[in-house]
């Protein structure tokens, strides 16, 4: 596959004890056209011995070739991936393609690791090139529903993955592109400046905001602040441009706040930006509109509202903010799609997006992380939940010891030791969890 390679993860839970015939997964779109997965949890055909799987197009531009493959994934042993692959010219006529006989059902289970143990779950991939190129959406070369075709460290995810919830429509994803194409170049348009830096940052910096002052001015010379300003790089930004997430700005639902408690934690969170305003002076700089964050963005809507200093700022600080995910969670607030390179990059977006009330992000990040844990990186998962703080963090915890109390037996030992050293006592309540895993098995 010599051109862009575009994939998606389809997490198919409790996939033995399925009633039905067909099995569809949502539509995705990947580049300009959309799809979806048919799996026949019994073959389409006889002799019912295998799990079959289909490619079939929802919304194409046709003839449209294709070369594709799809990939279940073995949580114990990646090179035991089942991988088959085939190539296809879609027309009029055409209502899918794929593979009658891709996984014998006898190795469909817990002990092979192709089934996930807390839920008898089933991970499977497509990766896909276009032969002839797609008719590109704006701007081009964009990854509307999973990922381009790379790897990614920790968990079973494959990175970059883009993140989304539900299908856009042509003319919703287009609006996407135009506001994705306003925040990688806004021009004259913005109207604040968000300046990020994280905690390690500034301490690289060389101290204290004293030092950091001494020489220029608040925020560098005119050369710094040209060098520190940054948008979107091209491809981060073009993979999640027609990804949309029915709570774009084409006409979904923004996330709103929740709870009473909701203005006095976005107040406190205002409080302390106000005051480490000087240990972002050598941040990252992101040029953004007011009207956008607010009317995506609950704590950005409240600061603007607030009446305190910051609120009609041209320049907000954001200290002790990882500049990575402040990036893809903008690029989220703009169009909808959310793209995260790496699992140590959905774990810090999630803390980023509870930090910023972004309920719809954290919950797509979240269903990331859990679709795709394993037994080798279940306790380093643990550790960063335990440390993450936050609702976000408490519900991670709380389904990650769950996991690692199912698969405890193929959790490796040097994980279990290290997790019991950063928090002993998380132990007991992997104990707890144990007991009820094992009461469920009886039962």
């Amino acid at each position: 596959m010599a051109g862009p390679v575009y994939s998606h993860e389809w997490l198919v839970t409790n996939i033995l004890n399925r009633k039905d015939d067909i099995v569809s997964s949502p539509a995705f779109k990947l580049g300009s056209h959309t799809w979806k997965l048919d799996i026949y949890p019994r073959q389409a055909d006889e002799p019912h011995t295998h799990l079959s799987v289909y490619l079939v197009p929802v919304e194409v531009k046709i003839p449209l070739g294709v070369e594709f493959g799809v990939v279940a994934r073995n949580r114990k042993n990646y090179d035991r991936n089942k991988t088959t692959t085939a190539s296809k010219t879609f027309n009029n006529r055409s209502r899918g393609w794929g593979f009658s006989q891709f996984l014998r059902l006898e190795e469909l289970s817990v002990a092979s690791g192709f089934l996930r143990a807390a839920d008898g779950a089933l991970l499977l991939r497509v990766e896909l090139e276009y032969t002839a190129p797609p008719e590109p959406s704006k701007p081009a070369t964009a990854d509307g529903g999973g990922s381009s075709s790379a790897s990614g460290g920790g968990g079973g995810g494959t990175y970059p993955a883009t993140l989304r919830d539900g299908v856009v429509s042509t003319s919703s994803s287009d609006i996407a592109a135009d506001l994705l194409s306003l925040l990688e170049r806004p021009g004259r348009t913005s109207d604040l400046t968000l300046v990020a830096a994280s905690a390690t940052a500034a301490v690289a910096d060389g101290g204290g905001p004293r030092s950091r002052r001494r020489g220029r001015g608040r925020h560098g010379t005119s050369a710094e602040r040209g060098r520190e300003r940054t948008g979107l790089d091209d491809h981060h930004a073009r993979a999640a441009a027609t990804a949309g997430d029915g709570g774009g700005m084409g006409g979904g639902a923004s996330d709103q706040p929740q709870g009473k408690g909701f203005t006095h934690a976005a107040a406190a969170m205002m409080a302390g930006g106000a005051a480490a305003a000087n240990d972002v002076s050598s941040g990252r700089r992101f040029d953004v509109h007011r009207a956008i964050l607010a009317a995506r963005c609950p704590y950005f809507a409240t600061l603007f509202e607030s009446g305190m200093a910051d609120s009609s700022a041209r320049e907000l600080p954001l200290p002790d903010t990882d500049t990575d995910a402040l990036k893809a969670l903008l690029q989220f607030l703009y169009c909808g799609g959310l793209t995260v390179t790496s699992r140590e990059q959905a774990r810090s977006c999630l803390a980023l997006a509870d930090r910023l009330l972004l309920p719809k992000a954290a919950a797509l990040l979240r269903a990331h992380l859990l679709s795709t844990v394993t037994e080798a990186a279940v306790a380093s998962d643990i550790v960063w939940a335990a440390g993450a703080g936050g609702a976000a963090g408490v519900e991670m915890l709380t389904a990650l010891v769950d996991f690692c109390a199912e698969a405890e037996a193929d959790v490796p030992e040097d994980g279990l030791r290290q997790l019991a050293a950063a928090h002993p006592a998380l132990m007991a309540q992997l104990y707890t969890a144990g007991r009820r895993a094992a009461k469920r098995a009886r039962t």
